[in-house]
């Protein structure tokens, strides 16, 4: 079998298990940032401070992700299991409605292993990986601040803010994070990361149940993608061998230029 013709198979699994339902729109607005000077903010740093507290305790976290929107041109609809840690460890799984799930992706975010359910096989980093099924360049601790709500990875550096009547756009050295105040409590409303706008929509929880991830118009891939958080599980206690995924035997192999190629979800026709 041709290469070309093995990622049209992966790809072509991976749409297949997504559905061709038509997904006219997500369940909030995309946040748009403030733009002009601003006013001071002196108080920043503390509410920075407040905002990231419950975040820089966080060493792990799971959850069902339930994604539908857009990349590039292709509409999608996914469920997703996925168990991330602070140290860059990952596991994600999507499952089919029957037999096998459409595919796995475990290990670290240097070297992880994603396994099809057609017996395709490609191991090389998380981040890259992720990017190209997806379109999203995020590793595991990118993906755990994402999801958690800090938007921004919790060690990043706070260096300036502004005030823009309720929100207080904080630039760290990771990117700009916008909080405002909820019920006396500073909290993440939204985040500027690579490139990508991540916007949370907040109740009375801890951690976001509803996510925006949209793109600018110049972007490539362009995105507009809503994920919805079910059976959150701050630190959860993962199994280290959900990290562990061992090829099976007789896989084919192929690499990340080859599904890149082909273009989000196998986006690209020929």
């Amino acid at each position: 079998m041709r290469r070309s013709d093995i990622i049209k198979v992966v790809c072509g699994v991976i749409v297949a298990a997504l559905g061709s339902a038509a997904i006219d729109g997500c369940a909030h607005p995309p946040f748009v940032a403030p733009t002009g000077s601003g006013a001071p903010a002196p108080d920043a740093a503390s509410a920075w401070t407040e905002a990231l507290s419950a975040c820089r305790s966080l060493k792990s976290l799971s959850s069902e992700l339930r994604i539908s929107g857009r990349v590039a041109n292709q509409k999608l609809r996914a469920t997703v299991f996925a168990g991330v840690t602070a140290d860059e460890q990952i596991r994600l799984e999507m499952p089919a409605p029957f037999g096998r799930p459409v595919f796995v992706l475990a290990g670290t975010n240097d070297r992880s292993t994603l396994v099809t359910r057609d017996n395709h096989v490609l191991i090389a980093r998380a981040d890259q990986i992720i990017e190209a099924l997806t379109g999203l360049p995020f590793g595991p601790r990118a993906l755990l601040a994402v999801l958690s709500g800090c938007g921004s990875v919790v060690d990043s550096t706070f260096r300036d803010a502004r005030r823009y009547d309720t929100v207080l756009a904080v630039d760290t050295s990771a990117g700009h994070v916008f909080l405002r105040q909820t019920n006396a409590r500073w909290r993440v409303i939204a985040a500027d990361v690579q490139d990508l706008m991540v916007a949370y929509e907040r109740r009375d929880d801890e951690w976001p149940r509803q996510l925006r991830i949209s793109s600018a118009p110049s972007r490539t891939p362009s995105m507009d993608l809503s994920v919805s958080q079910g059976q959150i599980e701050p630190n959860a206690n993962i199994a280290a061998s959900a990290f562990t995924l061992t090829a099976p035997a007789g896989a084919t192999e192929i690499t990340i230029q080859d599904l890149r190629a082909a273009g989000p979800l196998g986006e690209r026709r020929e």
